[in-house]
């Protein structure tokens, strides 16, 4: 459910909203479920079975670049007489090596929909601005350019029209 939390790079307290996450099962790749992070930078999936995936940001948010990272989410049931009592979604940075992996670990119960435990945050970068290029040296250029061509057109026209 609520298991990761999308967020700016440089503020992870700003949550953001419109990133479109991609979530393939490693079993079976035809098992894949796609969803949109909503106001509160959260993003839920319904439906899902026991397993591994994987997760991928598909489409950032504007004015975001897209991660590029692939996480892998298990979701770990536990039974009591045949009876779903709890199950832990765990999300892991593949990058991370040890405890350092582990971003994000929730525990869902039948009392508690939203989740016990950390969401991963899940960061995005901002697009860069283009370096603009040029300045002011190309701009006269330009026009210094431009008059020198006009000035030669007429000229041109005006010994051509004196000389018939």
């Amino acid at each position: 459910e609520n298991a990761l939390v999308k967020v700016d790079e440089d503020n992870k307290e700003m949550e953001l909203e419109g990133a479109v996450f991609s979530l393939t099962s490693t079993t079976d790749s035809e098992k894949t479920f796609t969803a949109t992070t909503g106001r509160d930078g959260f993003i839920k999936f319904s439906g899902l079975d026991a397993g591994t995936y994987t997760l991928t940001e598909t489409k950032a948010p504007d004015g975001y670049q897209i991660s590029g990272k692939k996480y892998t989410v298990k979701i770990e049931p536990t039974y009591e007489n045949d009876e779903l009592k709890s199950y832990v979604v765990t999300i892991e940075d593949p990058d991370k090596e040890g405890s350092d992996k582990t971003i994000g670990k929730l525990t869902y119960t039948e009392d508690n929909v939203n989740g016990e435990g950390s969401a991963a945050k899940i960061v995005n970068t901002t697009l860069s601005d283009l370096p603009s290029t040029g300045g002011m040296g190309t701009t006269l250029f330009t026009i210094a350019g431009c008059v020198i061509m006009i000035s030669a057109a007429g000229l041109f026209f005006a010994t051509r029209k004196k000389a018939n």
